[in-house]
């Protein structure tokens, strides 16, 4: 009986798990009547909001800060409801007549008086809901004293709910309020720092009548818009449908990581002959990051490039040639894959290759059949993935020529590329990557998986899998 090796997985469970958009979309049901938005200037107020208006498709966007113009320069998404003639400057009884369409009115010198008179000037026959966006609602009511402010509020709601209405408040006061209390919703958009790398936040502080799973979010701002990210799932084989790899030819110099995103991140991808430390921090899933060195193994071997693995020690060795077969074929994998293990099970295949974890020289001697023989004559590139996770597992000790065959120094002269998967708090962090070209860390952040690299250094990237395509396509999306 066939006993098939299946990598861990580690999903979010259906009981606990709640899309973002899902919790995005509960802020426009019939459950919420008014939603304060907060957050400091900059943090994407304004592009929830109209995120929010264009979802639900009517409304009213009420500015009392910046010009129609203005805004109209500033935020693109705006700008793309203009020219679909989803904005215009018309009165509201006029916009009323029109549904799915949204209006911009411009109250910078507006009093209260004129906010709550345009939400009682609708018709009184009109019986579609109508959301109206605040913009901002400290602008309007900063000349009332505490107690005006409250009598005002509480008036509104009671305007808003007999005229249909559904109110966004958008407030840079981040202070608790009396707002917080009687609004049905709050969330709040927070601009952090990590290491010197922009995180941006969405926190979850108030949701009535629907279950909050995580506190806060990430999210970004890319693009003008706001996307924010769900916790972090990974699949394997058998649990989404299988298509054709979809490879990335190699481009001069550089080795392609399979994913158009990384490689626009790499630079045009890895440099041929370059070696690479991928560092793990400790709270990441424990296969986390198979996915998008899965990515890279594909590409390599669609590309004609020849492939020694010694896994990490969460990687099963018989999981990574099951894993690869739905997409090439046993005699492609006999001849160009080895998988290194300090201990092997089952019938012989010449696909693996056993360490002798006694005897570094012997390992060595090993490892360079293992690579002349998938080389072969045409002396193909080889792509090496070093788990050093299971060398000092197996050896009792981390070692830096992990394979005994002067590994960091061999690739840079014969063109190939190295790939070390490295745990946090290793002794080796600071010698490899003193012999590296490019140091890149996977990191945790509000249970989704963020990347950056350290060697040189960028940005703070989420990093998403798409299955949708028939394999974990590596998906990128810098946090700005």
């Amino acid at each position: 009986m066939e006993t098939r090796v299946q990598e861990t997985s580690t999903t979010a469970s259906e009981e606990s798990f709640v899309s973002q958009s899902i919790l995005l979309k509960s802020l426009l049901s019939s459950k919420i009547r008014t939603l304060l938005i907060k957050g400091e200037p900059g943090t994407g107020k304004t592009t929830l909001a109209l995120e929010l208006l264009a979802g639900f498709g009517s409304g009213v966007y009420v500015s009392s800060r910046v010009s129609r113009d203005m805004l109209m320069e500033q935020n693109p998404q705006l700008r793309e409801l203009a020219k679909r003639g989803l904005v215009s400057s018309v009165s509201m009884s006029e916009a009323s007549e029109k549904p799915k369409s949204f209006k911009f009115e411009d109250y910078r010198l507006a009093s209260i008086e004129d906010v709550l008179i345009s939400i009682l000037g609708r018709p009184k026959e009109t019986k579609e809901e109508l959301l109206i966006v605040l913009d901002s609602w400290d602008s309007i009511v900063n000349k009332l004293d505490a107690t005006e402010r409250m009598k005002t509020e509480q008036s509104l709601l009671v305007i808003a709910e007999a005229n249909n209405v559904k109110l966004i408040f958008v407030s840079e006061d981040e202070r608790l309020s009396a707002s917080d209390y009687f609004v049905d919703a709050v969330v709040k958009l927070e601009d952090d720092s990590m290491e010197g790398m922009r995180v941006r936040r969405l926190v979850w502080k108030k949701l009535r009548g629907t279950r909050i799973p995580h506190r806060s979010s990430l999210y970004t701002l890319d693009g003008g818009r706001v996307t924010i990210f769900d916790p972090t799932a990974v699949k394997f084989v058998g649990e989404y449908s299988s298509k054709k790899f979809q490879s990335i030819h190699n481009s001069r110099g550089k080795y392609s990581s399979g994913s158009k995103d990384l490689d626009e991140f790499l630079g045009g991808g890895y440099r041929v002959g370059s070696n690479v430390i991928l560092e793990m921090d400790n709270r990441i899933g424990v296969n986390w990051h198979v996915p998008l060195v899965v990515s890279c193994e594909m590409n390599f071997l669609a590309n004609g490039c020849s492939m020694f693995i010694l896994p990490s020690s969460n990687r099963p060795p018989q999981a990574i040639k099951e894993n690869l077969l739905p997409y090439f074929s046993e005699e492609l994998l006999q001849k160009s894959l080895r998988v290194a293990q300090y201990h092997v099970g089952g019938e012989k295949d010449a696909c693996f290759v056993k360490l002798d974890a006694s005897s570094i020289d012997e390992t060595g001697e090993r490892v360079k059949n293992a690579i002349k023989e998938i080389k072969g004559e045409e002396n193909r590139p080889c792509i090496f993935f070093v788990g050093m996770d299971t060398v000092r597992s197996s050896v009792g000790q981390e070692l830096l020529d992990p394979l005994g065959v002067g590994l960091t120094e061999m690739v840079g002269r014969t063109g190939d590329l190295a790939i070390y998967t490295v745990k946090l708090g290793s002794n080796l962090i600071r010698d490899l990557n003193n012999a590296s070209d490019l140091h890149l860390k996977l990191e945790e952040l509000d249970r989704t998986l963020v990347m950056h690299s350290l060697k040189p250094p960028s940005e703070l990237y989420h990093v998403e899998y798409d299955y949708s395509v028939g394999y974990g396509q590596v998906k990128l999306k810098p946090i700005v």
